[in-house]
């Protein structure tokens, strides 16, 4: 039988990691979808998502109630979703908080601009 994730949280506080590694395997495809959501990089998910998991692990003594571990774990992943889209915004304030959805450069262009023909039914 599957342990229950206030079970999970109580193990590791008590020094099994283990204990973390199985939560992390739980809710990583839930963060990671998350991440993704927000940003549409695969990349920017992984690190989000990486992050998250690590701040759920350093401060897992200061989680009140572990039957909530699921939604606190999703507060921290959108924490850090909102950062990265405030540095975005900063960086990129043309795209409106989104990296462009095209990279720059000769090839993506042309390869941008095929794209585009084929999707309104034109030839090369």
């Amino acid at each position: 039988m599957d342990e229950t994730d206030s079970q999970l949280v109580a193990e590791t506080l008590r020094g099994d990691n283990r204990s973390f590694d199985r939560l992390v395997i739980r809710y990583y495809g839930a963060v990671y979808s998350l991440a993704y959501h927000w940003m549409q990089d695969f990349t920017e998910a992984q690190d989000v998502t990486q992050n998250t998991l690590f701040q759920a692990y350093k401060t897992l003594g200061h989680l009140k109630d572990p039957e909530k571990f699921a939604a606190w774990l999703q507060s921290i992943a959108s924490n850090f979703c909102r950062i990265w889209q405030g540095q975005q915004d900063r960086i990129h304030p043309h795209t409106y908080g989104r990296k462009p959805r095209w990279p720059t450069g000769h090839i993506q262009m042309v390869i941008r601009k095929k794209s585009l023909k084929l999707r309104s039914g034109s030839r090369f």
